[in-house]
């Protein structure tokens, strides 16, 4: 078992430069208690969709950052206050190679492959990955694992 609320702490920590970058504020509510994954392959899913969400969300806002537990599982949500993700692509959007806007990845880096990593890690713990996001209002990416 591992203690998840500081293992999700641990990988914002490591976040923190890139949203002070961009003068965000990374903003951390993690519920304590401990969760049946494997420390290294979960924190895959965490570093990728949070990488995202700072590197997506707009300058000067925030990115929240919440574990907790509901029913039997456990949840992860990052949300961020980007430009959202239109319906046709939710679908998609994590297959490898994928890219919303191709052009975006000249300005923002990245090839596409860091959401079909995060699936594939979530997976490997019999979970799974879910998406809310409006265009204009940004993205709520929540991950649910079995405890």
């Amino acid at each position: 078992p591992v203690a998840l609320g500081e293992l999700v702490a641990d990988v914002a920590s490591e976040c923190e430069v890139l949203a002070l970058e961009k003068q965000q504020q990374l903003r951390l509510d993690a519920e304590p208690g401990l969760a049946m994954v494997d420390p290294d392959v979960f924190r895959i899913a965490v570093a990728n969709i949070l990488h995202n969400a700072i590197r997506y969300g707009h300058p000067s806002t925030q990115v929240e950052v919440r574990t907790y537990r509901m029913d039997s599982a456990w949840l992860v949500e990052v949300s961020d206050s980007g430009p959202g993700i239109a319906p046709e692509h939710h679908s998609r959007l994590f297959e490898r190679f994928y890219r919303v806007d191709a052009g975006r990845s000249r300005t923002v880096g990245g090839v596409g492959l860091g959401l079909a990593m995060a699936r594939w890690s979530v997976e490997q713990h019999g979970g799974r990955i879910e998406l809310e996001s409006q265009v204009g209002t940004g993205s709520t990416f929540r991950v649910v694992v079995p405890m």
